[in-house]
């Protein structure tokens, strides 16, 4: 080879390199056939860091297998910029997934419409919203994931993801979490799903809490985290859920005592819970050596109709504790199970032991319902 062609080489060597090492940043006009999000993808994929920014809603579902990916909406307002999806054959599993991915961040989009199956049990494309598998760094902010036929979110794999300021609605489940995954919710809203809010399990964890500004600050939150009409609220099977500053309430249930799940709160094998503050309305279930511990939180008494009960079943444990703590429906303890009671905590709502499940309380705590079969139980 000649100098002359060696120099050519490696100019356009370093020309290749300067283009793979570009940040590249491409426009998305939803409402034109000729643009898409997937197409975005495709064109970017050379660039080391790649954002799309999103006009109006595009009608697609999108898979993300590479670094560096922002998704962002235009307009700031996730009702109005994001992804519904549409029927596939053969399907992926979520109208937005995202695989062995770092460094993804979605901003103020909307990810909704995954069909599912018809009633026929015929299947139509994706039925999840937003998944994620060994996304290891997975940022999500101001958007909007509802109205899917299955989960809401689903993060699966060792995904570590932070969510802050989003609304995850009306889907048949608002978030999974799961296989070792980690999911910090910061100002998270999960609302009128059809049945959990938050569910938790395969040795995952998941931290819920109000959205500061300032995280040192003390005063009231800029953006609450609310779970609230879904008829179950926060399970764990396996998992821990850490819950600070919460308010967790399910729709009315006339029978919720039917089913071991329909509770506020539920915890089975293993499982861990510490909500601290916030209110709790419906009962908290336990079994199969869970763990939880309340502090400060209040549970009022039972609405008018509905029946419901506490129950702490199966060799599991709860703490209750706080000048602020009420326990104020009706409390049932078995199977080698205990609760304790301490620190200045009200038990409002009865309390019955059976099946050599146990109670124990401190001198600080108040005591205005019945206590009926707890050995431990002092005056």
């Amino acid at each position: 080879m000649s100098r002359k062609s060696s120099v050519v080489v490696c100019v356009l060597f370093l020309m290749t390199l300067a283009v793979v090492a570009e940040a590249r940043t491409i426009a998305v006009d939803c409402s034109n056939p000729k643009q898409s999000i997937n197409r975005a993808l495709r064109r970017g994929w050379f660039a080391r860091t790649l954002v799309i920014e999103v006009t109006g809603i595009c009608y697609e579902n999108v898979k993300i297998e590479r670094d560096n990916v922002t998704i962002r909406g235009t307009s700031g307002d996730p009702t109005l910029d994001g992804i519904h999806g549409v029927n596939a054959d053969p399907s992926p599993m979520a109208v937005l997934s995202i695989w062995h991915a770092r460094d993804v961040k979605l901003e103020a989009i909307s990810v909704s419409g995954a069909p599912g199956w018809d009633p026929a049990g015929n299947r139509l494309g994706p039925h999840i919203g937003l998944g994620s598998w060994g996304a290891f760094e997975l940022e999500i902010y101001d958007c909007l994931v509802d109205n899917n036929y299955g989960h809401g979110a689903h993060f699966s794999i060792h995904t570590n993801v932070l969510a802050e300021r989003c609304t995850f609605s009306n889907n048949e489940l608002g978030i999974r979490v799961q296989r070792t995954t980690r999911l910090r919710c910061f100002g998270c809203a999960m609302l009128d799903n059809e049945t959990y809010g938050l569910s938790v399990g395969e040795g995952a964890n998941a931290h819920v809490r109000p959205y500061r500004i300032d995280p040192a600050s003390t005063a009231p939150p800029d953006v609450p985290s609310v779970i609230s009409g879904n008829t179950r609220g926060v399970a764990t099977d396996f998992g821990s859920v850490l819950l600070f500053e919460t308010d967790i309430s399910l729709v009315p249930i006339t029978n919720p005592n039917g089913d071991f799940f329909s509770a506020a709160l539920s915890a089975s094998n293993s499982g861990t819970i510490w909500m601290s503050g916030g209110t709790l309305i419906g009962p908290f279930k336990m079994r199969s050596k869970a763990i939880a511990t309340l502090l400060n939180v209040h549970q009022p008494s039972a609405p008018p109709g509905v029946s419901a009960s506490n129950l702490i079943g199966t060799d599991s444990q709860l703490s209750v504790s706080g000048n602020v703590a009420d326990i104020g429906i009706e409390t049932l303890i078995r199977e080698f199970s205990s609760t304790i009671f301490e620190s200045f905590a009200t038990v409002s709502g009865s309390l019955t032991c059976v099946s050599a499940g146990d109670a124990y309380k401190d001198s600080s705590v108040t005591v205005t319902g019945t206590v009926n079969g707890c050995a431990s139980w002092a005056p």
